[in-house]
């Protein structure tokens, strides 16, 4: 899977998570070394989620 084709993934996850956002939204991370170290989409949406305070307890997401 090339980098833009995880990004996009990445995307999707931020949106289904967060209620629509994209992950162009948020404060910039380190998306390139996430994805060199071979993580998954939905652990790079997390934490670009969590560098923005995103209130993952309060909505259930993470009970």
């Amino acid at each position: 899977m090339t980098f833009e084709q995880w990004m996009k993934n990445v995307d999707q996850v931020v949106g289904d998570i967060a209620f629509g956002l994209s992950v162009y939204d948020l404060p910039d991370i380190d998306f390139r070394s996430l994805y060199e170290a071979g993580e998954m989409a939905q652990t790079a949406a997390e934490e670009a989620l969590a560098g923005a305070d995103f209130p993952f307890e309060e909505l259930g997401y993470m009970d």
